[in-house]
C-alpha cells in the first residue's frame, strides 16, 4: 500500500512539473515574441549614451565604436530578455499570492536592468582591452551569468523571503 502512494506521489510531481514547464514555456515565449513588437529604442539609446560615455567611446545611433569596429546595441542588449526568464518562473508557479509575484517580479526586474548596464559597459570594456572578439565571447558568457542570476534573485526572494523549503513547495 505504502508502495503504491510513493508511486502517486511521484506521478502527481512529475504532472505538477510538467504543467510548470509547459506555463513557463509558454509565458516565456509570448514576453519573447512581443519584444520585437514594442519600442525598446528609448532603452537602448540610454544603454548606448551610457555605457559609451562611462568607456569614453565614440557612439552613432545605437553603435558604440571601438576601435572604429561597431557594437550595435539590439534589444537583447536591454535586460528585457532577462526580465522576461524572471517573469516566466514567478508567474509560472502557483505560490505566492498574485500580488508578492507581482512585487517580486517588479524588484526583481530593476535589479536585472540595472545589472545589464553594467554588463553591457563590462562587454564592451572587454572589446577595447582584447578586440571586439572578446567582447562577443563575453557577451555570450555574461549572459548566461545573467541567467544564473535570476535564478538566484528568485531562489533568494523565493525560497529565503517566504520561508518555504523547496522547489516543490511552490508547484
Amino acid at each position: 500500500m505504502k508502495k503504491n502512494k510513493e508511486k502517486l506521489s511521484k506521478k502527481e510531481k512529475r504532472k505538477k512539473s510538467v504543467i510548470f514547464l509547459l506555463k513557463f514555456f509558454l509565458i516565456f515565449s509570448v514576453l519573447h515574441y512581443l519584444i520585437y513588437l514594442i519600442d525598446t529604442d528609448f532603452l537602448q539609446q540610454f544603454i548606448t549614451d551610457f555605457a559609451s560615455n562611462a568607456l569614453n567611446l565614440p557612439s552613432q545611433g545605437l553603435f558604440i565604436y571601438i576601435n572604429a569596429q561597431p557594437f550595435f546595441i539590439s534589444k537583447s542588449c536591454t535586460g528585457l530578455i532577462s526580465s522576461f526568464i524572471l517573469a516566466a518562473i514567478i508567474f509560472s508557479l502557483k505560490k505566492p499570492e498574485i500580488e508578492k509575484k507581482i512585487a517580486m517580479y517588479l524588484a526583481g526586474t530593476i535589479i536585472l536592468l540595472i545589472a545589464n548596464v553594467f554588463r553591457v559597459i563590462f562587454v564592451l570594456w572587454m572589446g577595447i582591452l582584447f578586440g571586439i572578439q572578446a567582447a562577443e565571447l563575453t557577451h555570450v558568457i555574461s549572459w548566461f551569468a545573467m541567467s544564473a542570476l535570476i535564478i538566484a534573485l528568485w531562489d533568494y526572494s523565493s525560497l529565503k523571503l517566504l520561508k518555504i523549503k523547496n522547489f516543490s513547495g511552490f508547484l
